[in-house]
């Protein structure tokens, strides 16, 4: 068995208006608490190698997804990805619901383009980061 992992920061830059996700429309970011991340971990075991990727987003649609996985697997066949999103309500909105009304959708493109190119960067580089490792593992019945 092999593991990899690796992150990388998708805080979007506040140099533009960044509409936040949940809570209501015209919510703008004034400044960065914490860094969004994404983050990948990697495992092969024999020819078969599985990614699980993190995203610190309200959501990634699921054609946003299969983008990723396309050019993942251009690079780097025959790999298995798993994308979700941990869906914080203070990060920016991708899925156009919360912009300044309910009728202006609140995605930068160009920030949407920004975190597929880094989401698959990030897959890619747990992929190379791969070690020999060992994985255990138990159960245990709890009553109740």
């Amino acid at each position: 068995m092999k593991v990899g992992y690796a992150q990388q920061i998708i805080t979007p830059s506040l140099d533009r208006p960044v509409f936040l996700a949940g809570f209501g429309q015209n919510r703008r970011a004034q400044t960065v608490h914490d860094d969004l991340y994404a983050r990948a971990l990697a495992l092969q075991s024999g020819a078969d190698t599985l990614v699980l990727c993190a995203l610190d987003l309200i959501g990634f649609f699921r054609q946003d997804i299969l983008e990723v996985v396309r050019d993942v697997n251009r690079q780097g066949a025959g790999l298995q990805v798993i994308i979700a999103s941990t869906h914080t309500h203070h990060g920016p909105d991708t899925l156009g619901l919360w912009g300044p009304d309910l009728r202006t959708c609140g995605v930068d493109p160009g920030y949407l383009a920004d975190v597929k190119l880094k989401t698959t960067t990030v897959i890619l580089s747990a992929v190379q980061n791969m070690q020999p490792a060992h994985a255990k593992f138990t159960s245990l019945q709890v009553p109740g």
